[in-house]
């Protein structure tokens, strides 16, 4: 095997991790080929697969045949679906365990730096774990959950506190609650009045009384005979049942309508907690698993949480107060109370944070080294001074200070990155047009990117009042532009005819090309992720980035752009 450089593991890394969140994606939405701002589910993997970074990865005899599959996939049936989907995320969970084995090579080639931890013990396959077994890895795989590490970070959703339950006895109408009890009775069937509503009724019991638990479910899929035997088959008599909702009185007596139900055990011979557990996960649901096959596989994978590496060592960990990898992963599934749950979580949000900002410091570092698009400015524009002229009030002294800020990253060696916080009304767009103006001048284009249509179409109506008398051409480009006209926009666009570009996610698609992006603006950035923002960035060569948000940043919210700095905030607003 050719061994990778650090570059192509990277890029393979980040490469599969995006395939496999959409994968996760139209699994979580039934296996619809369900559709996004770039496409049909089927069609976006296929382009993927197409893009691979590594041409023996992309010319690969598999790559080539699940990207036919991908082809057909909106023809199929939802089991087909479902097993593509499957077999696509096992082969890209080949390919990052070929990273692994690269990486265990190299360690083993040159040791371990004396300032990391020692290489974590190896893990055994899911379906060589005790408690777990070949069948139910099987299943587990065709989730997304295929290795250890992968169980151990499916965390729980919320808990059950044993120590804190209520007697059915006990509960009084317009309070919200969880319930455990025993299945007396189980009931699904269909509507009389409308064929596509299923209806699950309970009654559940414990030792104080009874309580009637009511769920509907629209939908044709849910109304088929095989779906009801399901249900009832998931809630037999005797089995323990945990129901969280709001209680009602009717004539029958208290009811849980529309509850979240969890199967806590399938029945007798089964204990819903052992002894010594009062606390006990409830996890996110996962199509196929019951909660207790998701239980009992984060159980049997529990004891293997020593097994993973600790990148904090424990000066580290004592300088910012959070415990040991393993202790917040065992704490998290298996908490002794709500203060080892709390420094769990603690934790493992603390990674989180670590690794979202490691990751944009890299993406800082790449983008800084890149060329930067070929546009020469060299302060305030005669197209800018036309601008300032039309306005019916002069700059107020905090646009001032940060329109001079842009204007020096703008001549700067790296493309700016920089976030303008201020109030609505207090001016920031107009500091993003006259930076704009700048960029135009200087023979680029500009993009002001909005998160509704709404947002948009306000922009684009302010801004043509503007642009026709400054003679610089723009357009409106959003999900709802007619077909006619988006086309025209977008051949516009890339010829370079069209100055300055008003949209929606629609920019983010695939057809939008640029002759020349100088400067993307994005209004309320926090509305958008920071792959959405690099999407639009990677349509140009190294644009510069302006974003703008009303919402008061915490402190480290200026280094979450890549390249960013904070503008700090524009106060007040112009007179008038």
């Amino acid at each position: 095997m050719t061994p990778l450089t650090h570059g192509q593991i990277r890029a393979l890394r980040d490469w599969v991790g995006q395939l496999q969140r959409i994968l996760q994606w139209e699994a979580d939405h039934d296996f619809v080929n369900s559709r996004g701002h770039s496409g049909h589910f089927a069609e976006v993997l296929a382009r993927g697969l197409a893009e691979a970074p590594l041409a023996t990865v992309r010319d690969s005899a598999t790559c080539a045949e699940l990207q036919a599959g991908f082809s057909t996939y909106s023809t199929w049936r939802p089991q087909q679906r479902r097993h593509w989907v499957a077999r696509t995320r096992q082969w890209l969970h080949q390919q990052r365990q070929r990273l692994h084995l690269q990486a265990q090579t190299e360690t083993q080639a040159t040791g371990p730096s004396p300032d990391q931890p020692s290489p974590r013990p190896q893990t055994p396959p899911l379906a060589h774990v005790q408690g777990i077994g070949p069948r139910l890895a099987a299943r587990l795989m065709g989730v997304g959950l295929q290795t250890v590490e992968d169980l151990l970070r499916h965390y729980p959703r919320d808990y059950i506190d044993y120590s804190r339950l209520l007697r059915i006895r006990a509960l009084r109408p317009g309070e919200t609650v969880t319930v455990v009890g025993t299945v007396g009775r189980s009931h699904a069937f269909v509507s009389s009045r409308n064929h596509n509503l299923a209806i699950l009724e309970l009654q559940l019991q414990d030792s104080t009384g009874r309580l009637k638990v009511t769920r509907f479910y629209m939908g044709r899929r849910f109304t088929s005979p095989k779906w009801l035997q399901r249900q009832r088959r998931l809630f037999p008599q005797g089995a323990t049942v945990a129901a969280s909702g709001l209680v009602k009185t009717g004539p029958y007596g208290l009811s849980l309508q529309d509850p979240l139900l969890e199967v806590l055990d399938s029945g007798p011979g089964t204990t819903a907690a052992s002894p010594g557990r009062r606390i006990l996960p409830v996890y996110p649901p996962v199509e196929g698993l019951s909660g207790e096959s998701l239980r009992r596989a984060v159980q049997a994978v529990l004891p293997m949480a020593c097994r993973q590496q600790d990148h904090l060592t424990e000066p580290w960990r004592q300088r910012f107060g959070v415990i040991h990898l393993a202790e917040a992963f065992t704490a998290i599934h298996q908490p002794a109370s709500e203060a080892a749950r709390q420094a769990a979580r603690h934790r493992l949000v603390f990674d989180e944070f670590l690794e979202l900002q490691l990751g944009l410091l890299r993406r800082r570092q790449r983008q800084q080294a890149q060329a930067m698009a070929d546009l020469t400015l060299t302060g305030a524009s005669d197209l800018a001074a036309a601008f300032l002229a039309l306005l019916p009030f002069r700059l107020t002294r905090a646009q001032e200070r940060v329109l001079l800020q842009v204007r020096n990253d703008l001549q700067g060696a790296t493309p700016m990155g920089r976030l303008v916080q201020g109030d609505v009304g207090s001016g920031k767009t107009v500091v993003a047009i006259i930076a704009l103006l700048e960029v135009i001048a200087a023979g680029g284009q500009g993009a002001l990117m909005a998160p509704t249509e709404v947002l948009a179409a306000q922009h684009y109506r302010k801004l043509c009042d503007w642009m026709v008398q400054l003679h610089v051409p723009i357009a409106l480009l959003t999900g709802s532009t007619p077909e006619r006209q988006r086309q025209a926009v977008l051949r516009d666009l890339a010829t370079g005819a069209v100055k300055l570009v008003v949209g929606t996610h629609a920019l983010l698609e695939e057809p939008v090309t640029f002759f020349r992006l100088g400067l993307v603006v994005i209004d309320e950035q926090h509305r958008f992720g920071v792959h959405q923002r690099s999407r639009l960035l990677n349509k140009g060569e190294a644009p510069h980035l302006l974003t703008m948000t009303a919402t008061p940043r915490p402190p480290p919210l200026g280094r979450s752009i890549p390249g960013g700095r904070g503008g700090g905030p524009i106060e007040g607003g112009p007179p008038g």
